[in-house]
């Protein structure tokens, strides 16, 4: 572990009564372990943005009535193979339907997964939870 470093933070009066009374009901006494961790996990949930190795979930809604978009979406899929680690199909409505595809690995790789993704007539949105692959 690197040495600690001390710094003030300011922040609105009712952000910090909030803090107070949700660590009080969660028995957390220290702020600074508070501040760590949501620092830590600023730094997990973004830093995949610049580089590195990446773990998470993608969540596409679609309707399949439109084009062939699952065929699209499948053969999108086959070229990121290396990536994906599971998928599930979900379907919502008639013609709605839910994709999860768990992915892990290059972060620049997972960008451009997404975004062929996005860009497939008939997606309707398109999601991430990624992190920074622990090392």
């Amino acid at each position: 572990m690197t040495k600690s470093i001390k710094f003030g933070v300011y922040v609105p009066g009712d952000l910090a009564r909030e803090l107070e009374e949700l660590s009080k009901q969660l028995g957390i006494t220290s702020r600074s372990k508070i501040i760590q961790e949501a620092l830590q996990l600023f730094i997990s949930e973004h830093k995949w943005r610049i580089e590195g190795r990446v773990v998470g979930v993608i969540m596409i809604i679609y309707n399949h009535d439109v084009g062939n978009v699952d065929e699209k979406l499948t053969d999108i899929q086959h070229k990121y193979i290396e990536e994906i680690i599971s998928s599930l199909h979900v379907h919502l409505s008639k013609d709605k339907c839910l994709q999860v595809i768990v992915v892990k690995g290059d972060s620049s790789k997972i960008r451009n997964f997404v975004n062929e993704l996005m860009n497939v007539k008939g997606v309707l949105a398109v999601r991430t939870s990624l992190l920074g692959e622990p090392v």
